[in-house]
């Protein structure tokens, strides 16, 4: 019986003998019986009892099972792969598909089909299928599965940035596309061949219409296309764009001549080097340092690959350095190489700082000159006189390029000259420039008034002197111009700026000035007065500080330097006034008798003693005619006798 024909091939035979014997058991006839189906044979021996035997023998499936897309698929591409699981023994197979489940529209009706497989296309989007295969060899098909196609794809994306074709992209580029409006998601490739055989990126569900590229090479094109899609619908791929990445910067280049650590060289020396691939033009610097930070010659944009130097100092070391250029950029500068020129006698040296003719200096000042590369040592000599007929500094074996000079006087010229020392000799003398000290020093101060109010409410206000500091709002110092006043019964403290116009909490004046008076205006809180002001005295300069009113300056006058408060009960002044004036020293000349004296500074006592200790008379002053004083004003002359010829200082 063979069971894939499901048919009879052959007959048995047998002949009668006595079946019952042990002997004859084995030779036993058989006999066949068949399922309805034809796909089962049972087969059977004759015996006795027990001894009988049936065999049950089934054949393999004749028909082939779907397999993909899956019974019942959506979202199934309008080209899709149809796969089944093969049948026993079959050689081909038949696949049909239709529009409807009788297959009586078919659109795809296949023979002979030898895989297991079967890709069919031109299917409509959004459409249900049915689809059946079965074994050539047999009439029977399999179960019919359907399937349902993707809705129509969205259209094809527009390219957008960068755009076709262009050059000079970077090697992290941004790609842009338009947006597709009935797209959800798109799909990007990018390839280093037009074809996209290799493809160097690819990302599919992209929700946005552009993405980074990064990892690019250098001077190479590349392809990229964008393909839009919508529930797993893809369009086709858009045309695409090619672009080309920037170049590559040079290397830098290899010095030839002259060889490092080279002697003897010439002044007037020919600099080579090698050619740099996709180099457009050198640049060279030479300098007296490794650090590069003396350069004596400085020179781009080279076309040639070599250069000539004139004007090199005699026995000086030099050291130079080659970089290459391209429409990319700079290289990295080349190795450091080093020669050393032929030698002589010193130069005459050239003077540096103080620039000549420069007023204003510190009594202690270093004085620098240029570096003389043929000397090693210099002698330095500082004057009071042009002609160098005395020497406040006369100093030789100076090995640096610099010297300190102090204990200079204030508002004093002096002149200097400078004279470079080798093996060889001395040099000239530079030529000689002179400097002027300044004034004493200006200095900065500051102090800061607090107020207290009955209701212990506090403001503090800061005052003092700064070389930067203006009459007006200093905003780099801190001052900040205020806003009009609070509304009364809140505590407020500011000075008026000399403007009257704008105000501060912090009042800076400038610290040439020798006289200033801030005008500070307060109001107390709801707790009202008595107001007390605290200050620190001793961080007060020297000088006469007098806190007073602004009405008559005689209603409150405080020397603030010999306390550190006062207390304000008279609620109807709202200001007071600060005033300053810088402790001067003057010596006065005095003779024995009679002398006219005036008093040039404001001293915490200003009577007659102790500020002239031999005095013989009362202080008298002059108003239509001879008065009585008993204490001096500032800038007013007197007639005082004094026991003796004497300096009061």
């Amino acid at each position: 019986y063979d069971v894939v024909q499901k048919r009879v091939v052959d007959s048995l035979k047998w002949r009668w003998k006595d079946w019952t014997s042990e002997a004859t058991k084995a030779e036993r006839p058989r006999a066949l019986a068949f399922s309805p189906d034809g796909n089962t044979a049972y087969i059977g021996s004759f015996g006795i009892g027990t001894t009988d035997l049936v065999q049950r023998l089934t054949a393999p499936s004749l028909i082939p099972t779907p397999f993909l897309p899956s019974d019942k698929a959506v979202d199934v591409l309008c080209s899709p792969i149809i796969k089944w699981n093969g049948s026993y023994m079959a050689r081909s197979y038949a696949l049909q598909v239709s529009k409807n489940d009788t297959f009586s529209e078919l659109v795809y009706n296949q023979n002979g089909i030898t895989s297991n497989s079967q890709q069919i296309s031109g299917l409509d989007y959004q459409t249900q299928y049915f689809w059946r295969i079965s074994a050539n060899d047999t009439p029977d098909w399999s179960p019919v599965w359907s399937f349902t196609t993707v809705i129509p794809p969205p259209g094809i994306p527009t390219l957008s940035s960068p755009g076709n074709g262009v050059s000079e992209v970077s090697l992290s580029p941004i790609l842009f596309w338009n947006v597709n409006p009935d797209a959800t998601n798109y799909s990007l490739q990018v390839s280093s061949d037009s074809l996209f055989n290799n493809i160097i990126f690819e990302k599919e569900g992209l929700s946005n219409t552009n993405q980074q590229i990064n990892g690019l090479i250098n001077n190479k094109i590349y392809f990229w296309r964008v393909s839009a899609s919508k529930s797993n619908s893809p369009s086709d791929w858009s045309a695409p764009w090619s672009f080309k990445t920037i170049g590559t910067i040079p290397q830098p280049p290899t010095l030839n001549i002259p060889v490092n650590n080279e002697i003897n060289i010439s002044t007037a020396p020919t600099f080579t080097w090698s050619k740099s691939e996709n180099a457009q033009s050198y640049s060279i610097q030479i300098s007296k340092n490794t650090l590069f930070t003396e350069i004596i010659f400085n020179k781009s944009g080279i076309i040639d690959t070599s250069i000539d130097i004139i004007g090199l100092n005699n026995s000086t070391q030099y050291y130079w350095r080659v970089n290459a250029s391209n429409n990319y950029g700079t290289s990295n500068w080349s190795t450091v190489r080093n020669l050393t020129t032929i030698i002589t006698f010193p130069p005459m040296p050239s003077l540096a700082y103080p620039s000549n003719g420069q007023i204003n200096t510190s009594k202690s000042i270093v004085l620098y000159w240029n570096l003389n590369s043929y000397a090693t040592s210099y002698s330095i000599q500082v004057s009071t006189q042009s002609d160098f007929s005395n020497f406040v500094i006369n100093q030789s074996g100076i090995v640096n390029t610099n010297y300190t000079v102090s204990a200079l006087e204030n508002n004093s010229r002096y002149f200097w000259r400078v004279i470079a020392i080798n093996n060889y000799g001395n040099s000239l003398p530079s030529s000689t420039w002179s400097f002027t000290t300044g004034p004493k020093s200006e200095t900065a101060w500051t102090n800061t008034v607090t107020l207290t109010d009955n209701g212990s409410k506090k403001a503090e206000v800061v005052f003092g002197l700064h070389p930067q500091a203006t009459d007006n709002i200093d905003a780099a110092l801190g001052e900040i111009d205020l806003p009009p006043l609070p509304p009364a019964g809140i505590i407020d403290a500011r000075f008026i700026l000399p403007n009257n116009v704008s105000s501060t909490a912090k009042d800076y004046r400038a610290s040439t000035q020798t006289q200033v008076e801030w005008l500070l205006s307060f109001q107390p809180n709801s707790g009202g007065y008595p107001i007390t002001f605290s200050w620190d005295k001793t961080q007060l300069p020297k000088g006469t500080f007098i806190l007073k009113d602004q009405i008559t300056g005689t209603i409150v006058s405080i020397n603030m330097k010999g306390t550190n408060s006062y207390t304000l009960t008279n609620s109807a002044i709202t200001r007071l006034v600060i005033k300053y004036l810088e402790t001067v020293s003057k010596d006065i000349q005095l003779n024995t008798g009679w002398n006219m004296v005036s008093v040039p500074v404001k001293l915490n006592d200003m009577k007659p003693l102790p500020i002239f200790p031999n005095k013989q008379s009362l202080l008298f002053g002059f108003n239509d005619g001879y008065k009585v004083d008993t204490a001096f004003v500032n800038g007013k002359g007197y007639w005082l006798k004094n026991s003796k010829s004497e300096v009061v200082p």
